[in-house]
């Protein structure tokens, strides 16, 4: 079960199943690209640089009812690695690097307590980066459904979900 929800909940769980949602992603949606211009405090709306990365701090913060937590705390003494958090601990204090994203995820998740912006790093973003790239392996996966081809279709697969692994850790 996953620990996320209650005993009681478990009926009203629903799984996805999703494909090729990672490449659509990042063929449909704004990817950063460039140099990032590092700010201080809160990021202010910038049209030319409009994904950022804000870091933060909190005294603390509890997921809101009928919500479900969002943030993993690596590294940390109090908790697991792969926890998602519910609520941290008394006075434990916590500062956090988001991406827009999940800031806005975050926000709308949890009541963080005495929350304050630091600094961050922006960025210009483009749709369409890796279109034509995606576009070559999704038909390549494509026709090696068609034709049984496993080996192919694995490949093709890889290829696509290696893209935005690589991304991120760049």
């Amino acid at each position: 079960m996953n620990p996320i929800y209650k005993e009681k909940d478990v009926e009203n769980v629903v799984n996805l199943d999703v494909n090729s949602l990672y490449p659509s992603v990042m063929m449909y949606e704004k990817m950063p690209i460039g140099d990032p211009i590092f700010f201080e405090g809160q990021y202010k709306p910038d049209s030319i640089y409009d994904l950022y990365i804000q870091m933060i701090t909190c005294s603390g913060f509890k997921v809101k009812k009928n919500h479900i937590p969002t943030i993993q705390l690596k590294n940390s003494r109090f908790y697991l690695g792969n926890e998602y958090i519910e609520e941290t601990k008394d006075g434990e204090g916590v500062a956090l690097c988001l991406t827009n994203i999940d800031l806005k995820l975050f926000l709308e998740h949890y009541d963080v307590y005495d929350l304050n912006y630091v600094s961050g790093w922006k960025f210009r973003s483009i749709n369409g980066l890796f279109t034509n790239y995606i576009d070559k392996w999704i038909q390549v996966k494509n026709e090696s459904t068609i034709s049984g081809n496993k080996g192919m279709r694995t490949l093709a697969k890889l290829m696509l979900n290696s893209l935005y692994g690589k991304f991120a850790t760049s």
